[in-house]
């Protein structure tokens, strides 16, 4: 191997580990692995695809290492904050869209509602179970859950069912503080008279 192809797998393997540990929180015990998952990428990407064998063995490596590497958790969004409070004071919710994805919304909604002890809404219980062991904070609901709860304020993730959520703030006189839609949902906002 030529010391361009090493500085090149050595450059793409960096930018690719900056990318990621932009937007997630790397344990420093996992960076290795990662690392390694983006050298194999490298070499995946530049091998011809004439060699099929060879080809194959290097998604297998990528993928057993991939099953290894915890679920990383995404860094804490700034900008999601910032709105996040400006909508709280009105009561308005933070419009998001498709692109959105993996931007650190849920872990910036939950770490939002730990500070000002506020409950979290979440479409349904098994994402709630797992996102309370998650963030270890027991706040966290799914919207059939709510009911059972003695809550009078929530915020509230994407992807509730809006018309189950107006019913319970109806009957249980829940305040919606803030929180996110999907803005293809935008004109849901109208159920709660905002």
């Amino acid at each position: 191997m030529s010391i361009q192809n090493v500085s090149d797998r050595e450059r793409y393997v960096q930018e690719q580990f900056n990318l990621w540990n932009e937007k997630f929180n790397i344990p420093f015990e996992h960076e290795y692995e990662l690392k390694k998952y983006f050298e194999l990428q490298h070499q995946y990407d530049n091998t011809p695809d004439e060699h099929v064998k060879t080809k194959r063995e290097l998604l297998d490596m990528m993928n057993k290492l991939k099953y290894h590497l915890p679920r990383l958790k995404p860094k804490l969004n700034n900008e999601l904050y910032e709105k996040l409070l400006k909508a709280s004071v009105t009561r308005q919710l933070v419009e998001i869209y498709s692109v959105d994805r993996c931007t650190g919304k849920t872990s910036t909604l939950i770490k939002f509602a730990k500070e000002f002890d506020i409950a979290v809404a979440v479409p349904f219980s098994e994402i709630a179970e797992k996102l309370r062991g998650e963030y270890g904070y027991e706040r966290i609901y799914g919207l059939n859950e709510l009911k059972y709860k003695n809550e009078r304020q929530i915020v509230i993730d994407e992807g509730i069912d809006m018309y189950k959520l107006r019913e319970l703030t109806e009957s249980m006189k829940l305040e919606i503080v803030t929180g996110f839609i999907e803005g293809r949902f935008v004109n849901a906002k109208k159920l709660f008279n905002r």
